[in-house]
């Protein structure tokens, strides 16, 4: 016979079950993990050793102190000039005069494209969509070789749509510099982003460069200012990013659990995927490191913004800068454009939530 004891922690369990799926669909705006569900599904951490930090699953402040002393930014430094994208032969050739645009108009930079080829992904979600092989682990091994968690989550990471994603947050905190998406065409040079007067100000340097991609205070949106991660600039090392990561980590981590799968089985709906690692995700993280630095932050502040702001040592750019030509078109008052997103690259299909059961393999 079964004991109240026995039926007492079984209706706890059945609880704490129906809790967390509340938080996962109803709390949308963050998907933060609630301490102990680890202990529920029984996955192991896969966080970095912290000392002195909290690693809990459930916590929503990502670890400052870790085994890992992390790279300074050089607050005296110029931003790397360095441009990123990534993209397949395929898409190297139908984005061509996208791309050729950053390089053309750039001469002074280094145009770094970044190609994944594997078959394996090719055969099963179609060309059209970025794929990851050897190359890219190669990367991560070199440039997170002192944090294992990283390599690991890398590895394990089995989604092309999240792998994109968490691929552009490692790519500005190891190397800094631009990434753009590769259905992007650079409108502005890039010398040309930051105005004058906020490079010569040496006591209030900027060390990342924020666009607006969504205002809409007016209209009772949930999270009423997006910010643009189809452009980054940033110089190497920023905490922003680094908190990026692990925000993508302890999210993805959190629906594996819910779905009792591993992280390279995590089937993943269009709207949780831009809460756990795209522009939901993003826009939170820079919310936090403003807070963090001590600037108390207002949607209203960033509404309607019509000149470039600088916070702490984030420059936030008027919504026309990155996401020109579509989201306030034909609005000259909020400011030049800089860089045009085309949406072509079908950043998410009904393929995309999909893992492939045949994993690329490794040299």
């Amino acid at each position: 016979m079964t004991s109240a004891g026995t039926k007492c922690r079984r209706l706890t369990q059945v609880a704490f079950v129906a809790l967390t799926l509340c938080v996962l669909f109803i709390q949308k705006p963050s998907l933060i993990p609630l301490p102990g569900y680890q202990q529920l599904v029984g996955e192991p951490r896969t966080w970095d050793a912290v000392a002195g930090g909290d690693a809990r699953m459930g916590s929503s402040v990502i670890p400052v102190t870790s085994a890992y002393k992390p790279l300074e930014v050089d607050i005296l430094a110029d931003f790397p000039k360095k441009i990123v994208q990534t993209t397949t032969t395929a898409g190297k050739r139908d984005f061509e005069q996208m791309w050729k645009s950053w390089r053309d108009l750039n001469p002074d930079y280094t145009y770094w494209i970044m190609k994944g080829e594997s078959q394996n992904f090719r055969d099963i979600l179609g060309p059209q969509l970025m794929h990851l092989d050897d190359v890219l682990d190669e990367f991560v091994d070199q440039h997170f070789s002192v944090r294992p968690a990283i390599k690991r989550f890398w590895k394990q990471l089995n989604t092309p749509v999240l792998r994109t994603d968490f691929l552009r947050y490692l790519v500005m905190f190891a190397r800094g510099g631009v990434y753009s998406d590769i259905d992007t065409s650079i409108i502005k040079p890039i010398h040309d982003w930051i105005p004058r007067r906020f490079l010569d100000d040496t006591e209030k340097p900027v060390n990342v460069v924020v666009g607006i991609e969504r205002d809409e205070t007016k209209e009772g949106a949930l999270r009423p200012i997006g910010f643009a991660q189809w452009t980054l600039m940033t110089k190497p090392g920023h905490e922003l990013f680094e908190k990026a990561i692990y925000r993508v980590m302890s999210n993805i981590e959190f629906l594996a659990g819910v779905q009792r799968v591993p992280v390279d089985r995590v089937v993943i709906p269009k709207a949780d995927a831009v809460e756990a690692t795209g522009p939901g995700m993003f826009t939170d993280v820079v919310v936090e490191v403003l807070r963090e630095q001590g600037i108390g932050v207002d949607w209203l502040l960033f509404s309607n913004l019509t000149e470039p702001m600088l916070l702490g040592d984030i420059l936030f750019l008027p919504i026309n800068a990155f996401c020109g030509r579509h989201c306030r078109s034909d609005s000259p008052e909020y400011g030049d454009v800089y860089v045009q997103h085309h949406h072509q690259n079908g950043w998410f299909s009904s393929q995309s939530m999909k893992y492939s059961e045949q994993k690329t393999e490794t040299a």
